[in-house]
């Protein structure tokens, strides 16, 4: 029984994580041939502040490129 955890940032709506979860979902059992019923995936939702691309959070990064796209304009 395949289990996938998604890990990912919270704010995607349902709509975006039920057509997320089938393409997972499809991907696996074309991969694997394991029946669609036994494909588990999870999706865990983190904070942006727990989030960190190099030494930068997320949040830190969002503001930086705000105050970017701001200055230019």
């Amino acid at each position: 029984m395949p289990m996938i955890d998604v890990l990912w940032v919270k704010g995607p709506n349902q709509q975006k994580k039920d057509a997320a979860a089938a393409k997972i979902a499809d991907a696996i059992h074309e991969a694997t041939g394991s029946p669609l019923t036994s494909i588990w995936v999870n999706f865990i939702e983190v904070e942006t502040d727990n989030f960190y691309v190099g030494h930068d959070s997320l949040t830190e990064l969002r503001r930086k490129r705000a105050a970017a796209a701001n200055s230019t304009a």
